[in-house]
């Protein structure tokens, strides 16, 4: 079985292959440039989290260090969004509790 940081470990059998993951990722990718949100970014880090942690990133080859550097900035990306989605919920709570 291979070791992930996920709620699903992924086993040999059922890994996707690098072809899959790196499509999937420019797919997210592309929807985010469309319509930016948080959950889409998380989306993006999550699957870039996936792909360095399976075999397929033995096939990455020089291209290693390009989808970690990617995946760190989606990872700030992402808590950029946390961040401000914490801060509406305590405006939104401070306000109800005024009300």
């Amino acid at each position: 079985m291979t070791e992930t940081r996920f709620k699903y470990p992924l086993s040999e059998r059922n890994a996707p292959d690098l072809s899959t993951l790196v499509t999937v990722i420019c797919h997210l990718m592309t929807c985010y440039a469309m319509r930016p949100c948080g959950p889409l970014a998380s989306n993006i880090e999550r699957h870039m989290k996936v792909l360095l942690n399976s075999q397929a990133a033995n096939d990455l080859g020089d291209w290693i260090t390009t989808f970690e550097q990617l995946q760190t900035q989606w990872h700030a990306i992402s808590e950029k969004y946390a961040h401000i989605a914490g801060k509406n919920e305590t405006t939104q709570a401070q306000s109800s509790s005024t009300h």
